[in-house]
């Protein structure tokens, strides 16, 4: 089996609550986690993106918190990461989290007992937006895309989300081929959630795990603004078992064409949220603690 752990949007900022925001509470939440994770020793640590609210100086003090649990963590990006971080320094927060330029990449880990791949696939989805932007230029190409996807009712989305590139949905794709020929399991991580359904809808007795029937968030401004170009690839494909992702702080769940999409519960709100996450063959189990919903996801086919 293989075993890693799993946090989202710690968002962590130097100011008090707004909401349901415990913007500063959060770093306490964050040691939590990481004291499991330390007991529990997972093969690694992804954490979905928005370790910050803003400001160059609260991300630092959190990459400092990460650092010293002394965890393999293994970073997306997420939107906050880049508020209020000046242009000269933007191009450096892929380097302190560790990712390549690109902000996206994969690799696979083997489960022994199995001898069953599993590939990880990590997307990028602020590649092109108006936040991550470090010029005039590329900003004025981020709106003419964000003018590009507009929204079902002819409205731009919100300017807090993102898309991704033309190479990098080739990219995607190409993984996704190479992964269906070796026969590996395959979960794609992203910020920005693509697909829920409503509580309960999965557990109805005739319920169709094929079914393309629910909400998508980016239609509603809600997420990557060409959300539905990632689908459309991965609809391609049989090999994938499940899409993380965070953004949407109360968290998630549906089913879509066999894929389980787990949009996880936020850490910066009240309560604490992570997980361990247990690879088994073709199963996913997910142990939830406090906020977290624990699920096991078994292998779906079309």
């Amino acid at each position: 089996m293989i075993r890693f752990g799993l946090m989202t949007d710690i968002q962590y900022a130097d100011r008090n609550t707004i909401g349901k925001r415990e913007y500063r509470d959060s770093l306490a939440d964050t040691l939590v986690a990481c004291g499991v994770f330390r007991r529990e020793k997972p093969e690694f640590v992804f954490h979905l993106g928005d370790l910050i609210n803003d400001h160059w100086d609260c991300l630092t003090a959190v990459l400092e918190i990460l650092r010293i649990s002394e965890l393999d963590m293994r970073h997306v990006i997420g939107n906050h990461e880049y508020i209020d971080v000046p242009d000269d320094k933007k191009k450096r927060i892929v380097e302190l989290l560790g990712l390549p330029e690109s902000g996206y990449y994969s690799f696979t880990s083997l489960d022994k007992e199995s001898a069953k791949t599993w590939r990880f696939i990590v997307l990028n989805g602020s590649e092109i937006s108006l936040y991550a932007a470090d010029n005039d230029h590329a900003r004025q190409e981020a709106q003419a895309c964000r003018e590009r996807y507009k929204l079902p009712n002819g409205q731009l989305s919100a300017d807090w989300n993102g898309a991704v590139s033309q190479q990098q949905l080739l990219w995607l794709d190409e993984q996704l081929a190479l992964a269906q020929s070796q026969n590996e399991n395959v979960i794609i991580l992203s910020h920005f959630p693509l697909f829920n359904q409503p509580a309960g809808a999965t557990e109805k007795e005739h319920f169709d795990p094929n079914t393309t029937d629910g909400v998508y968030p980016y239609q509603l401004g809600d997420s990557c603004w060409n959300g539905h170009e990632i689908l459309a690839i991965m609809d391609r494909y049989d090999c994938i078992r499940a899409y993380f992702a965070g953004h949407l702080h109360e968290g998630g769940f549906g089913i879509r064409k066999n894929v389980y999409h787990v949009t996880f519960e936020g850490i910066v709100e009240p309560g604490n949220a992570f997980s361990i996450v247990t690879l088994k063959e073709d199963d996913i189990d997910i142990k939830g603690f406090y906020r977290t919903k624990s699920r096991y996801l078994k292998k779906l086919t079309r």
